[in-house]
């Protein structure tokens, strides 16, 4: 394996933030004694992933709201694996990765948190014309922890984040705007049991997936 360089240094705050927001449905039977139900999204892994100008290197930052572990890593466009870091306790990061050992091209970025596991394509030194811009999402196939994750990039257009229940009753609503890469953490404990449905939207693109609360 090449010789690869790494430069890094941790930042005091990134330039998002954490944030918590809570959204309600009441109980469809209605009556006095209506239970409200909810979903709170209280954890944000907010990172980025560019070439710098002018160089053969790219960086990676992030800022981290949870506390597992990130593995970050780095393929050509084979697959073949460049690099591997892994990632412990780390608040926030700022790390520069030297590619002038391996060469001008398009990479993979692979970052994977729990069960999240996002892939960016970056071009070090070449053109960006062959990346695909579009947008693409990845959601949790099973619910763990009583917990649900989403990630998305290219969101140039927002994207509409919702659940909904069984009956079609509206349970969480959230609108984002012109996030290139976003990832977020929903608390789902609360439910009742029952069969919900995430639905991401952007644009004309629609991404659905359904949950099993036991």
């Amino acid at each position: 394996m090449k010789t690869f360089k790494v430069n890094f240094a941790v930042l005091a705050v990134l330039v998002t933030t954490l944030f918590s927001n809570l959204a309600f449905a009441t109980n469809p039977e209605g009556g006095d004694d209506e239970e409200k139900v909810a979903i709170t999204s209280t954890k944000k892994f907010a990172y980025n992933v560019f070439a710098l100008k002018n160089s053969l290197k790219f960086k990676v930052a992030f800022k981290n709201a949870s506390e597992d572990k990130i593995t970050v890593r780095i393929l050509d466009t084979k697959g073949t694996l460049i690099y591997k870091d892994i990632l412990k306790d780390q608040e926030a990061l700022n790390r520069n990765y030297d590619m002038r050992n391996i060469g001008a091209g398009i990479y993979k970025v692979q970052i994977e948190m729990g069960d999240l596991k996002a892939e960016n394509e970056i071009a070090v030194g070449v053109s960006d014309k062959s990346i695909d811009k579009t947008f693409q999402a990845y959601v949790s196939p099973i619910i763990k922890e009583n917990s649900v994750r989403l990630f998305y990039k290219n969101g140039h257009e927002g994207v509409s984040i919702s659940f909904k229940d069984e009956d079609g009753n509206m349970i969480y609503e959230e609108n984002t705007q012109d996030d290139d890469m976003y990832a977020k953490k929903y608390n789902i404990s609360q439910l009742k049991k029952g069969i919900y449905t995430l639905t991401l939207t952007c644009g004309d693109r629609t991404i659905e997936k359904i949950y099993k609360v036991e």
